[in-house]
């Protein structure tokens, strides 16, 4: 009897063949289920993309629809720009997409005016497959700014002259609104279509400052482009370190500095002596340190780079008086001549202890007097004036103007008038006088003495006098320095 030997079981599939087929069917399920996925993925996605370009599409529209002065310019993080716009940026739409409109000058590039708007949206979403969408276009038109011209102002830092991009420019107008714009890559801040006028113009970048003088006021014209450049730079510090002279430090001494515009800073000195000067820019500084009953001391700092300390020492010495001396044009010393002191300029008053007599030795000394610059005159009985000395007095050392006193090379007149009887008249009286190098006068005499006339300044030489009403004429002669008396009689 033959053996039947049966290659497969009746009983099914073994272990093997099911864990294999298993396997094979898994990777086709999973296969297939991928495919949907990304194909229900990229359904969201498309549908995502065509809800964002609408959005997009609506935003130019707006812009479209808009006047075309009121296509703003308008920045990411919602400043207004240039003009102020009606586009809200950036807006979250439906809680999944934030919408940024963009709102740009193109340039002519022959004149690089304003010549048309380029707006640009984009739209960006994070739920699901994170992504964004972006739409161009470019707006012409015609502003109905009357007088408008342009601003551009370009920040670049002073030590480096690197252009500083995210600068924040504000223009003011003297009445208002402000306008700001932040500089771009190139440093540029620009404006449009500006109402011409004059701005008030500031920059703010860090910690740079900015010179006032420069920003201060800009003046736009109508159909022209101003351009104006803002130099950054980082603040420096100047320290004046004031001493007595003797390496002892002075507190509380007042200290000014005086900037290159003129602007004037007082700081007192501290326990060191030291009085110190922040954020200051690039420039010559004049300072000054004062202390009652010491000398001015001065000194010019040069600030010649941003971020850096610059120190300058100062010493007050102790204050001297005027003295002033007076001669005459020989040369010697002029006892009792009348010194007077004023100012300081511009006050005309008189100086302390002003005025005051010279000593034997011709001089006269003055207590301390206030910086400044004094007016000195010396006058003396018998004696020409001298010319007045202006001087310039700090108190720092023993300063002797010298004033010359001339000798008196003039001569006076008294003229007494009687009557045809010889008494005195007691009426007002006039009468010729003539003398050397044509002069002549025709005086009359004094309501208070009638019967009296006298003239000084006389240059030395014979003189005739004679009543107006007549009578005799009489000479005399005049010497300088001395008074010359001459009797007429009227008829």
């Amino acid at each position: 009897m033959g053996r039947c030997i049966h290659l497969r079981s009746d009983s099914g599939f073994t272990v093997m063949e099911l864990v294999w087929s298993s396997m094979i069917m898994l990777v086709v399920v999973m296969g297939v289920y991928g495919v949907l996925t990304f194909a229900a993925q990229s359904t969201q996605l498309n549908a995502t993309r065509v809800t964002a370009l609408n959005l997009a599409n609506q935003r130019i529209e707006q812009a479209r629809n808009l006047s075309y002065d009121n296509v703003g310019v308008t920045y990411a993080d919602g400043t207004q720009g240039n003009p102020a716009g009606t586009i809200a940026t950036p807006e979250v739409v439906d809680s999944r997409f934030t919408v940024t409109t963009t709102v740009s000058w193109a340039r002519d590039p022959a004149t690089n005016r304003a010549l048309y708007k380029n707006v640009h949206v984009t739209v960006a979403w994070t739920e699901g497959r994170a992504g964004h969408v972006d739409v161009s276009t470019s707006i012409y038109g015609k502003s109905n700014v009357a007088n408008a011209g342009d601003l551009s102002v370009v920040v670049r830092d002073r030590d480096t002259d690197e252009a500083l991009a995210g600068a924040v420019v504000t223009v003011r107008p003297a009445s208002g609104t402000a306008r700001v714009v932040t500089t771009d890559a190139n440093g540029e801040a620009f404006y449009g279509y500006l109402p011409s006028g004059t701005y008030a113009v500031t920059v703010v970048k860090g910690d740079y400052i900015f010179d006032p003088v420069v920003l201060g006021s800009v003046t736009v014209q109508s159909d022209l482009l101003t351009s104006v450049v803002a130099y950054a730079q980082h603040p420096s510090t100047v320290r004046v370190l004031v001493d007595d002279g003797a390496s002892n430090p002075v507190a509380n001494s007042a200290v000014t500095l005086t900037a290159p515009s003129g602007a004037v800073v007082t700081v007192n000195t501290d326990g060191s002596g030291v009085a110190t000067f922040d954020n200051l820019l690039v420039g010559n500084y004049q300072v000054a340190a004062r202390y009652t009953g010491r000398t001015t001391a001065r000194g010019v700092v040069n600030v010649a780079a941003g971020g850096q300390t610059y120190d300058i020492a100062l010493s007050l010495s102790p204050r001297v008086g005027l003295t002033v001396r007076v001669i005459d044009s020989s040369g010697v010393a002029v006892q009792g001549a009348t010194v007077t002191v004023r100012g300081p300029t511009p006050s005309t008053a008189n100086a302390p202890g002003s005025p005051a007599a010279t000593a034997s030795n011709g001089e006269v000394s003055f207590g301390t007097l206030e910086d400044g610059v004094y007016t000195i005159t010396a006058t003396k009985s018998g004696m020409v004036d001298a010319a007045p000395q202006q001087v310039t007095y700090d108190g720092s050392s023993v300063t002797v103007p010298v004033l010359t006193l001339g000798l008196n090379q003039y001569g006076t007149l008294e003229i007494h008038i009687f009557d045809k009887h010889g008494n005195p008249v007691t009426s007002r009286t006039r009468v010729s006088v003539w003398g050397p190098n044509g002069y002549t006068a025709n005086i009359r005499s004094a309501s208070t003495s009638r019967d009296v006339i006298v003239i000084t300044q006389l240059s030395p030489g014979q003189y005739s006098v004679q009543p107006d009403a007549g009578g005799q004429i009489r000479t005399v002669d005049v010497q300088a320095g001395q008074t010359s008396i001459v009797n007429v009689n009227l008829p």
